[in-house]
């Protein structure tokens, strides 16, 4: 089991009369991932609603922000405990076989256009055999390829940027 402590801090301006807020900055309750601790203060007196998403685990916060300046911090502890299988265990499966919870996951969005990096990945790792190996050639490419560098990226910043750059 390994513990992690989290938190960020957010601040933002509200110039009209009111402003209404959704955010999901809260760490999920999951069958491998348990919330020790948490604390989540707004700095702000309006109401604030709470909705789990049955399906994935994640928490979203709304609350409707009068004019001014809106702070919010979140910070919690988790202990995450690792699911362990031998390579020889581990198989990849047809999208047809997967769980329906994972499907949206499967389309691209803003972040992660699958369908444009879909020739990329044929041609890095689609000759491969399907299965852990192929698995592990993405994640040695990736640790070959990609460096973490603070404050290089943002709100647009996408998974083609990275691949690119």
């Amino acid at each position: 089991m390994v513990t992690m402590a989290l938190s960020t801090q957010l601040e933002y301006g509200v110039l009209g009369d009111s402003c209404d807020f959704i955010f999901s900055i809260q760490a999920a309750y999951t069958p491998r991932q348990t919330v020790v601790q948490e604390l989540l203060v707004t700095g702000h007196g309006s109401a604030i609603s709470y909705y789990t998403d049955p399906n994935t685990g994640s928490r979203f916060v709304s609350l409707r922000a009068a004019k001014g300046t809106l702070q919010i911090s979140y910070s919690a502890v988790v202990n995450l405990t690792h699911f362990e299988a031998a390579p020889s265990e581990l198989f990849e499966c047809s999208p047809l076989a997967l769980p329906g919870a994972v499907l949206p996951y499967l389309f691209p969005s803003r972040y992660c256009q699958s369908d444009r990096l879909m020739a990329f990945a044929n041609q890095q790792f689609g000759h491969l055999p399907p299965g852990y190996s192929r698995a592990q050639a993405v994640c040695d490419w990736v640790t070959s390829n990609v460096q973490f560098q603070s404050n290089t990226s943002n709100s647009s910043t996408s998974a083609i940027d990275t691949v690119v750059d």
